[in-house]
């Protein structure tokens, strides 16, 4: 009886300190994030509109737009004429003191004038060309609207992976404090006569152990802080999270597969599987004769005399290239071939993304009710062994080892929780979107 006494007052004395302790904790963290002026904690979308305004991969994609735009309009505009003015200046040996006739021309002669050429007909190669450049021009564009998907794919990876490690290290610090303190208590138990020392080994290697796996979190954890920072440009120690409130809820796997056909990254593909036929369709027209037009006036001349003016229409047709014409318009067919089969195996790899993260989410979720009841139980059970302990029918490892199993099924619900919301946005992406 005199046994039970003393359990019954070294577990209160245990978990006395244990409140003790947590209850500091919390003090000196307030008190600390009011001192300090700690930023604001950011969610995943803040972390991403912060990653947008930094992102080099960003202005990349929107420089190559504008680039795209350009060539298409230099490839527009030459369906219109060519204008240029021309001037000109002529010096000859004067004749006038040779004996030759007074009527010879003056020595300097000054003439301005206006050029103008068309292309008429090329087979309408230059109407084509234009249209593939336009083409290409909304596939950059398709190209810089996926970049910013896959930037917040990227944002969201290092988001989950930094807090994922927050939630283990919240689980993992309670339990080395909760093992520090059981040590503590045993250690006096023992010195005493009234534990025995084989559960005072054990509970000091469950505490070496945990802190070495604690180590090794912290370590990720360090590793996905700097990642989040690059991405955000937040240096990595002022760098917050705002955890998730909700749990994470999905629609309809039917919703997911129609917004997948309309993915940027397959809009772009199919853009420039239109500017390959687009340049096919040129090409083809290089067999074709090509008729052009150029007209010369004179504005001005000095001295003035019957100032000229001519209009040529040219046209030539290809007779002894026709072979490489032909191999060129081989090239561009095979090149379509080539976009087409990339077009379709992109449609096909967006369906299997969409139904693995898809996949992904479920599992997680289906996971995480199964871990929320595991871990009542476990709860109920390092309860139960801890009364018992209480009133000597079971020792301190029984009950060490009842706390290490609620801990790691605590940590396991946390780990699943946060693939369910990452799996979502990676499902969202999949399909083309970007959600927070």
């Amino acid at each position: 009886m005199h046994d039970v006494d003393c359990r019954k007052h070294d577990e209160q004395r245990w978990r006395g300190a244990m409140a003790l302790t947590l209850l500091s904790a919390v003090m000196m963290a307030a008190t600390t994030s009011l001192a300090a002026g700690m930023p604001p904690a950011l969610d995943i979308r803040a972390c991403y509109e912060r990653a947008l305004a930094r992102n080099e991969r960003v202005g990349i994609a929107a420089a190559e737009w504008r680039a795209a735009e350009a060539r298409y309009r230099q490839s527009r505009d030459t369906l219109l004429p060519s204008i240029s003015f021309t001037g000109g200046a002529t010096f000859q040996n004067d004749r006038r003191n040779t004996g030759s006739d007074s009527s010879s021309r003056s020595p300097e002669i000054y003439a301005l004038g206006i050029r103008v050429e068309q292309a008429l007909y090329r087979g309408f190669r230059t109407a084509r060309e234009a249209e593939a450049r336009e083409a290409l021009g909304r596939a950059v564009k398709f190209d810089e609207r996926r970049a910013l998907e896959l930037l917040y794919l990227d944002v969201a990876d290092a988001f989950h992976q930094l807090l994922a490690c927050e939630r283990d290290l919240a689980v993992l610090d309670r339990l080395v404090e909760a093992l520090d303190q059981t040590v503590g208590v045993l250690e006096e138990r023992t010195r005493l006569g009234r534990s025995r020392r084989a559960d005072l080994i054990a509970a000091q290697a469950s505490l070496a152990e945990t802190r070495v796996e604690q180590a090794a979190i912290r370590g990720l954890a360090d590793a996905a802080r700097e990642l989040l920072s690059f991405l955000i440009d937040v240096p990595a120690g002022k760098i917050r999270l705002q955890d998730y409130t909700e749990p994470a809820t999905s629609p309809a796997l039917e919703s997911f597969l129609t917004n997948a056909a309309l993915r940027a990254d397959i809009q772009a593909s199919a853009a420039r599987a239109d500017a390959a036929q687009r340049e096919a369709r040129a090409a083809q027209g290089e067999r074709l004769p090509e008729v052009r037009t150029a007209g010369e006036w004179t504005l001005y001349e000095d001295p003035d005399e019957d100032r000229e003016w001519n209009v040529a229409l040219t046209m030539a047709l290809p007779l002894f290239d026709e072979g490489v014409i032909r191999a060129r318009a081989r090239e561009k067919g095979e090149l379509v071939r080539i976009s087409e089969l990339n077009l379709a195996a992109l449609r096909r790899s967006a369906v299997g993304d969409v139904r693995a993260a898809y996949a992904d989410f479920r599992s997680a979720a289906a996971q995480l009710e199964s871990l929320k009841e595991a871990q009542t139980l476990a709860r109920e059970s390092y309860e139960v062994q801890s009364r018992d302990y209480e009133l000597g029918r079971s020792s301190q490892l029984d009950a060490l080892l009842a706390l290490a199993q609620w801990q790691r099924l605590e940590r396991r619900e946390a780990a699943a929780d946060i693939q369910a919301h990452a799996s979502l946005i990676r499902l969202h992406v999949a399909a083309g979107a970007v959600e927070p």
